[in-house]
């Protein structure tokens, strides 16, 4: 995660030095802006304990592989704090590698859409790049998909379904303010959903699973102001 971060944050600001920056006494526009990210979700997992069944063949932490994620929104800006409503959509699916440890035979993904309110505070130490950190909660609707079987006939744990979860997630980034009404950005994410149930089997009985969900990504962004 830091690696990739590090990468963007080059990449971008590398890309930002051959554009002119807006002049110093050029204050950054306030008020409604709209607002859309997408990245990389680098580390993801399905995390299965405590209220799940006993007899789980499934892991208690289920590593996903990586996956892409988006949002879009609007937002009000104060000046240094910033609040936004988004709007967004995220897909993992399993690392079957890992998940067949053992002799399994395992397939799986997750899917999401998002609705989030946030709230972000911004450091202003030059005319151009602001470094921000805030984080929001929310709802999200995940589509879960996994089984781990094992042995003739199989037999193991697996689901299908679909359930509301509450969402977090605490964000840390810079934004480059290329224009007074114009910021590009990159961020780091980390995000957690819980609250899920999902109906399927163990061993051939029905069960109910928990998991909660969690995720680490890399965001590209950009805001523009009205």
């Amino acid at each position: 995660m830091t690696r990739l971060l590090t990468i963007a944050l080059a990449a971008t600001t590398a890309a930002l030095a051959a554009a002119p920056a807006f002049a110093q006494d050029s204050e950054p526009r306030t008020g409604i802006y709209a607002v859309v990210r997408g990245g990389l979700v680098d580390d993801s997992n399905l995390k299965f304990k405590g209220n799940n069944p006993a007899t789980s063949r499934l892991q208690s932490e289920t590593d996903l592989k990586r996956g892409f994620t988006g949002e879009i929104g609007a937002g009000l800006n104060f000046g240094n704090f910033r609040l936004e409503t988004t709007f967004g959509y995220g897909k993992t699916s399993l690392d079957v590698g890992k998940a067949q440890a053992g002799g399994f035979t395992a397939s799986g993904r997750a899917r999401q859409l998002t609705f989030d309110t946030s709230g972000y505070v911004e450091l202003p130490i030059g005319s151009v790049v602001r470094p921000f950190l805030g984080g929001g909660i929310g709802l999200a609707r995940v589509n879960g998909e996994l089984s781990r079987v094992t042995g003739t006939p199989a037999v193991g744990s697996r689901f299908d379904d679909k359930d509301w979860g509450f969402r977090w997630h605490t964000d840390v980034g810079i934004g480059f303010q290329v224009t007074p009404s114009t910021v590009l950005e990159v961020s780091g994410r980390y995000e957690q959903t819980s609250g899920l149930k999902f109906s399927g089997t163990t061993a051939g009985t029905a069960a109910t699973f928990r998991p909660k969900l969690q995720s680490r990504s890399v965001l590209f962004g950009l805001r523009q102001a009205f």
